[in-house]
């Protein structure tokens, strides 16, 4: 059973995960693709998130010629977990996007989840 609802973009691209109220920085993953509702991450953290758990996703842009390194921020919230065959984690998350900034601005965080 397909549960996609939206075309989806295969993509790999370096995002990291951070959840609120956890300090040590934030754990670097990958995405397998995306679509305008979510975004199916290739999970390297040790823990596994449940289903419902929720965690901000910052995600790296390909390199701009214009505006340079550039990354997205979105708010997310697990709705799948699956282990594949290769024992690799797939997460699948509805995903919100919040705000854009430089690859200087990745690993600081927002003074608010509103800002934009």
């Amino acid at each position: 059973m397909d549960r996609r609802e939206r075309d989806r973009v295969n993509v790999r691209l370096q995002c990291r995960i951070e959840r609120r109220g956890k300090s040590g920085g934030s754990a670097c993953n990958t995405t397998e693709n995306i679509s305008h509702t979510g975004m199916l991450i290739r999970w390297q953290e040790k823990a596994a998130p449940a289903v419902g758990d929720r965690f901000s996703v910052k995600l790296m842009l390909p390199t701009n010629p214009l505006f340079g390194q550039r990354w997205m921020q979105f708010q997310a919230q697990v709705v799948r977990v699956k282990r594949t065959e290769d024992e690799s984690l797939m997460v699948a998350v509805s995903a919100t996007p919040v705000r854009v900034g430089s690859a200087a601005l990745i690993d600081e965080p927002s003074p608010s989840n509103y800002v934009n």
